[in-house]
């Protein structure tokens, strides 16, 4: 296991992004390693893909990378997708049998394709520093876009007992613990 890089709200090149991250967000983020992009197809359907990802100043970048991909890396279907409607979800969870430690995070976004520039260079950097994969591809030589995320909506669930750790007091699985009668969980908006 790699050792982690914390997401920090650095200085980005570009405005404030419309919805801020909390703190709790940038630490919840930081601890995953995948998240799930939805666009809007051709048809107007839903298209969900895991992918890696990077937080700087508030806005999170999604890389086109050198795994194998059918066609040119610059016709995938998320970029077409965001070419004609630049709207994305970023969906962020954490799964454990526990369920009163379910957690995930939502965030609905305005997405721009950056083919170069300093706010393309420093995503890229931040991508390579916070996954080794990328770092040995080289994934800033490639010449391949970033999706920019500005995050306009941002929704968060948890257990209760993942929100506020003084709770916890089950540590077994169960189907479902004794402290969630009456309730499944906790928006917190």
């Amino acid at each position: 296991m790699t050792k982690e890089t914390p997401i920090t709200a650095a200085a980005s090149s570009v405005a404030e992004p419309a919805a801020a991250l909390r703190p709790a967000d940038l630490q919840f983020l930081t601890a995953q390693r995948v998240a799930r992009l939805a666009t809007v197809d051709e048809a107007g359907g839903p298209h969900v893909l895991p992918v890696c990802f990077a937080v700087l100043g508030g806005w999170l970048y999604v890389p086109v990378d050198a795994k194998p991909k059918r066609g040119d890396p610059r016709q995938l279907a998320r970029l077409r997708h965001l070419r004609k409607r630049p709207e994305a979800a970023f969906l962020c969870d954490e799964y454990q049998e526990d369920w009163t430690r379910l957690r995930w995070l939502l965030i609905r976004a305005r997405a721009r394709i950056l083919e170069a520039g300093p706010e393309r260079t420093a995503a890229l950097a931040a991508l390579e520093r916070r996954y080794p994969q990328y770092a040995a591809m080289r994934l800033a030589e490639l010449d391949l876009p970033v999706i920019a995320l500005d995050p306009t909506t941002i929704r968060r669930w948890t257990s209760s007992a993942a929100w506020r750790p003084h709770l916890r007091t089950h540590h077994r699985v169960s189907p479902l613990p004794p402290s969630w009668r009456g309730h499944i969980g906790t928006y917190v908006l």
